[in-house]
């Protein structure tokens, strides 16, 4: 019997981003990752473009809904993703200022290569920092994220698995 998923107990992209950036060796039993060596081998690579996360960034700001995630709390600490990897680097990439929301004809104007942080040349390239307002709108947007604790990488799999409408996404040959 596989244990029933339970509510994270941290709320805001803000607290998701400084799990996704803890510490691997103090703060393992915060740490979500999302990176190759972390994940299951059955979890797809991450294939989404720039202007899919940056996408990803406008829905949050625009406070669309953008899916449940689901965590795996591993025996060695770590959480991954069981359904979400390609929201949860999004995120990330985003609010680390490597990715913008795009321009396309369907965005704002005002919100068009607007990143939540500038990096070094970024105004040179076009690129300009979000509105303060935009940045907190997205720090405290609250993702639906669930988390499976004390459950074999088999168990993880099937849920990944049923998720995904009963396919693999990788190759398991």
């Amino acid at each position: 019997m596989i244990n029933s998923p339970r509510p994270v107990e941290f709320r805001a992209i803000k607290q998701l981003i400084n799990r996704l950036n803890a510490n691997r060796e103090t703060e393992r039993n915060i740490l979500i990752s999302a990176e190759d060596f972390d994940v299951p081998a059955w979890q797809r690579q991450i294939v989404w473009t720039p202007e899919d996360m940056g996408l990803l960034a406008y829905s949050i700001i625009r406070n669309y809904p953008i899916g449940m995630m689901v965590l795996w709390k591993k025996l060695d600490g770590i959480r991954v993703p069981i359904d979400g990897r390609q929201r949860l680097r999004a995120i990330r990439e985003f609010a680390e200022g490597r990715i913008a929301i795009p321009s396309l004809r369907s965005i704002p104007d005002e919100f068009k290569n607007s990143k939540y942080k500038l990096l070094k040349g970024d105004e040179e390239k076009g690129f300009r920092l979000l509105d303060m307002s935009y940045r907190e709108t997205f720090d405290d947007y609250e993702p639906s994220i669930v988390q499976y604790d004390d459950i074999e990488e088999a168990s993880a799999m099937d849920i990944f698995v049923k998720l995904e409408g009963g396919k693999s996404l990788t190759d398991r040959s």
